[in-house]
């Protein structure tokens, strides 16, 4: 039998658990702080996380114009209108410095074609090189048969012999066709004919005083005055012949001598020709092409019978919005696909001012991919013919090796920081220029960029302010709010470089203007 518990106990028991409820009712027990102190803790770091991830994380991405809500109705840009506050921005300056400028072109090393022909008529008789043999000038190439050539130049001879027997006889007068130009027979003939005048006259007088006797008859007297007349006309043509054998002679006398050059020069001639039936290079080179065989007969004087690869260079193709960038002269880093690693010095010689459409073979018939400017383009070049340096070369650089060359040019010019400028193309692009607290654009003509900066060439002065990041988002009317770049140099602290200061030295890190890939 268990024994009844007292009503005194119980109900001490029950104020004792009405007493601790209170006090936990309350929270202010001892062990109830001890409970909730490590949850507050946490509540606290997650907070200030939160806050940090918002400040440093969430606002940088919302302020940043990669988000894709930036240009929304509830992006940075639109609140900031909203509120009438100005537009954070980056700030730099025009700046007068030396730029060097990098232009790559592509080509192959190259040779002039010089074609060596065959002058003369004649067969084949030997040909003494092959295709690739490298070749001095003056160098027997081939042989032509010369026995006709022989038997014109031993002709030619004869006809010198003959020409100087006739130049003899004609100085003598012996030639039959000479028989009027013989001085000593016409001045015999002259003095006969005196003569006979003199003679015919005493017996015209004589006949004349006989019949006035009636001695003779008057048919005597016609007959002997008609005698007289005729030798009146013997020496008259007596005179005529010795006024012509005298002129005539020295002429007949200078033209057998001129048959007898003009035999001379024949023979000249065809023992000149033979020299021809030797087929020589015409230069230095290499045989590119072997155009006769041995046994073959030329009948077209002035056939191609060689072809030689004279000099080498290396033809740099560039594109077209170079031209005018580089001058003659200029050094030039030279790499060909064959010797990977090696860099050949070189300069260029000669500029070619005309510009082709072309990728390296036929000219295009229509534009190529897209380049960049979001539309078709041509593969518009210009030629250069770059001289490798001497002593730089190889005996592997064979004409139509691949390559790119590399032209470096160091000009004094305005430029403005890389990334400043908006809707850049076909040389020309858009400047932002800070006016206080407002701005306005500003179109400018722009060459390449060199070490981080783009070269103004007109529309900017140096030392003009202009946006260098934070145009992106910026409308007209807009207020913006500036900050110096880091980066950016100004008119107070920009160290120029002079000429004598500066060499000229290849730039690292540069952009470089790549023309349209050449396919050879």
């Amino acid at each position: 039998m268990v024994p009844l518990q007292s009503n005194d106990d119980s109900d001490s028991k029950s104020a004792a658990t009405k007493a601790r409820n209170q006090l936990t009712n309350r929270g202010w027990g001892i062990l109830p702080l001890r409970n909730h102190a490590g949850t507050m803790v946490v509540v606290f770091f997650t907070l200030a996380a939160s806050a940090a991830i918002v400040w440093y994380v969430v606002r940088p991405t919302y302020m940043h114009p990669s988000n894709r809500t930036y240009t929304s109705g509830m992006g940075y840009p639109a609140i900031l209108r909203a509120q009438g506050k100005p537009f954070p921005v980056t700030t730099g300056h025009a700046t007068e410095r030396v730029l060097n400028h990098q232009f790559l072109g592509e080509g192959i090393i190259e040779t002039e074609p010089v074609r060596v022909p065959i002058v003369p008529e004649g067969r084949v008789a030997r040909v003494l090189v092959e295709e690739g043999d490298h070749v001095k000038r003056g160098q027997v190439l081939a042989e032509l048969d010369t026995s006709v050539q022989e038997s014109k130049i031993a002709e030619a001879k004869n006809a010198i012999d003959a020409a100087a027997v006739q130049v003899e006889r004609a100085r003598v007068g012996s030639v039959y066709g000479m028989q009027m130009e013989r001085p000593e027979i016409v001045r015999a003939q002259l003095e006969l004919a005196k003569k006979q005048v003199k003679i015919t006259s005493q017996l015209v007088e004589a006949y004349g005083k006989l019949q006035k006797q009636n001695v003779i008859s008057a048919e005597a007297m016609l007959q002997q005055e008609l005698a007289a007349n005729q030798a009146l006309a013997t020496l008259s043509e007596a005179e005529q012949n010795t006024k012509i054998s005298q002129a005539g002679r020295p002429l007949s006398v200078q033209a057998a001598e001129l048959a007898l050059q003009e035999a001379r020069l024949k023979h000249k001639v065809y023992t000149r020709e033979l020299e021809d039936f030797k087929i020589r290079a015409i230069a230095d080179g290499m045989v590119a092409q072997v155009l006769i065989h041995e046994g073959e007969y030329n009948r077209n004087i002035g056939t191609s019978a060689f072809v030689l690869a004279v000099g080498q260079w290396f033809g740099g193709n560039f594109d077209q919005t170079t031209m005018g960038r580089f001058p003659e002269g200029a050094p030039v880093h030279v790499r060909l696909e064959a010797f990977p690693g090696r860099v050949f010095e070189g300069r260029v010689r000669k500029v070619k001012p005309m510009v082709t459409y072309n990728s390296g073979g036929p000219e295009a018939a229509r534009p190529i991919r897209p380049m960049g400017t979001g539309s078709p383009e041509w593969p518009a070049t210009f030629t250069t013919r770059i001289e490798l340096v001497a002593g730089s070369e190889l005996p592997g650089i064979v004409p139509g090796l691949t390559g790119f060359a590399e032209v470096k040019v160091e000009r004094r010019g305005t430029a403005v920081p890389d990334g400043s400028l908006t809707s850049v193309a076909a040389g020309r692009a858009i400047a932002y220029v800070v006016e206080g607290d407002k701005f306005h654009a500003q179109q400018v003509a722009i060459a390449q960029a060199s070490d981080g900066w783009i070269e103004i060439l007109s529309g900017l002065t140096p030392g003009t302010e202009i946006i260098v990041d934070g145009h992106q988002i910026l409308r007209p009317g807009d207020r913006i709010l500036g900050t110096p770049a880091k980066s950016a140099s100004s008119p107070a602290n920009e160290k120029i470089a002079r000429p004598a200061e500066q060499p000229n030295k290849v730039a690292q890190g540069i952009e470089v203007v790549t023309p349209t890939l050449m396919g050879r």
